[in-house]
């Protein structure tokens, strides 16, 4: 079977072999990734989940699957990827198919981090890194250190991130494929952070000139001409930024999502003239705002605070440095969290202590796994509900108790309840 043009009308998934099945797949996963309109290759997506043979004992060629569900991931419909990426991940570990559980863990990681939810992208990004390892795999093993990098870059964990890379033989020359792109997208975020800025861009010139003679567009699925831009407009070559910043703008409006957009808008936004960048931050913050992408927020905050700092306005810029910072805490990112607060400081403000007590120093994740504890469910059962690993559980719970000042699954419930009752915030 020859895989469709993008003008054909894709066949029924349901009517096709597992062989057929996996081509149409890999057509519809294509053109997302060419940036073009999701609606179609999503409608193939679902219908190709759906099949009973998915993960059952005649299941689709391996890769099938959890493309399916990256085109989800890609397309912003995360409830169903999230179902669908917990259906593969069980499936996966009852067969012992390790390939399928790496790439479904990695896939599942990039989802939570597009939720906020960083504990849970790491210890995906973990088990997977960890598995691909053992097993020797390749290309899968290769996009799990690209998202266990970003997930210790996150926890502000730079020296782990470059022994992640380095223990993969990762720190040099890369393969020319997808995987090898992801890294080269990662490995470029840790080498800002390491502040060996000219291998950040020469990574990110590679990795976006591999990525659009591919025909790769999707400013979702590997944003590198925004980061791209953003440092070269630190360096003052704002000629090429805006060159790129207005390609991403190009792609995300041909993608027609929002989260692309609000992206692609704020960077745009960011390395704007100075005599207008505050009016366009403040207006591009409330478009973020209605997108569920809290790192987004946590950036676009961030700008305007930096910003109104920079226009001698200390006093107006502690309030969303303070927001970037609240919502940095919130989500576990620790690195841009310290961004925040050093932003704060330097305005003269006072940061709150790094964690907030009470239900709204919970992060949504450990606000759902601590109430459901209360409730009496065991971490099994929480799992098995929130299509979450064990694992996962166990980091929200930690994380809960440490916030809500307990020590005993016994005594959730009394301080939900009080500190709610209380007003909710608290300084330790």
């Amino acid at each position: 079977m020859v895989p469709p043009s993008p003008s054909d009308p894709l066949p029924e998934p349901a009517g096709t072999t597992p062989a057929e099945c996996a081509l149409l797949v890999d057509a519809a996963l294509a053109e997302v990734l060419r940036a073009a309109p999701v609606d179609r290759p999503v409608g193939v997506a679902r219908r190709v989940l759906a099949r009973p043979d998915v993960t059952g004992p005649s299941a689709l060629p391996s890769h099938a699957a959890v493309d399916a569900a990256a085109v989800l991931v890609l397309a912003d419909e995360r409830a169903d990827a999230a179902r669908a990426l917990e259906a593969l991940t069980s499936g996966a570990r009852d067969r012992g198919d390790v390939g399928v559980l790496v790439s479904a863990l990695t896939v599942r990681s990039n989802l939570h981090r597009r939720s906020g939810e960083l504990a849970a992208a790491f210890a995906d990004a973990e088990e997977a890194e960890a598995l691909a390892r053992e097993a020797g795999l390749g290309s899968y093993g290769r996009f799990a250190v690209a998202s266990l990098v970003e997930g210790f870059l996150e926890r502000d964990r730079v020296d782990d991130a470059e022994a992640a890379l380095v223990r993969a033989g990762l720190d040099g020359a890369l393969p020319d494929d997808c995987a090898g792109n992801a890294v080269l997208v990662s490995r470029a975020l840790l080498r800002e952070a390491q502040g060996r800025r000219p291998e950040a861009v020469a990574d990110l010139r590679e990795g976006g000139a591999r990525l659009a003679a591919a025909g790769m567009e999707h400013p979702g699925f590997l944003p590198w001409r925004s980061s791209l831009a953003l440092l070269l407009h630190a360096d003052g070559e704002d000629l090429e930024a805006r060159r790129l910043v207005a390609e991403e703008l190009r792609n995300a409006r041909l993608v027609g999502l929002p989260r692309a957009l609000a992206i692609a808008v704020l960077a745009a936004a960011t390395i704007t003239p100075q005599s207008t960048r505050l009016a366009r931050l403040e207006h591009v913050a409330e478009l973020v705002d209605a997108v569920a992408d809290p790192a987004a927020r946590v950036r676009a905050r961030m700008a305007i605070g930096r910003e109104l700092a920079r226009l001698d306005r200390h006093e107006d810029a502690r309030e969303p440095l303070r927001d970037a910072l609240d919502l940095a805490v919130r989500c576990g990112a620790a690195r841009s969290a310290a961004q925040a607060r050093a932003a704060l400081v330097a305005a003269g403000g006072r940061p709150r202590s790094d964690v907030l007590r009470g239900p709204a120093a919970l992060t949504p994740a450990e606000l759902r796994v601590a109430q459901m504890a209360a409730d009496g469910l065991t971490n099994a059962s929480i799992a098995e509900h929130l299509v979450v690993v064990p694992r996962t559980v166990e980091m929200h719970l930690t994380a809960a108790f440490r916030k809500l000042g307990v020590a005993a699954r016994s005594d959730l419930g009394a301080a939900l309840a009080v500190a709610a009752s209380l007003g909710d915030r608290f300084l330790l």
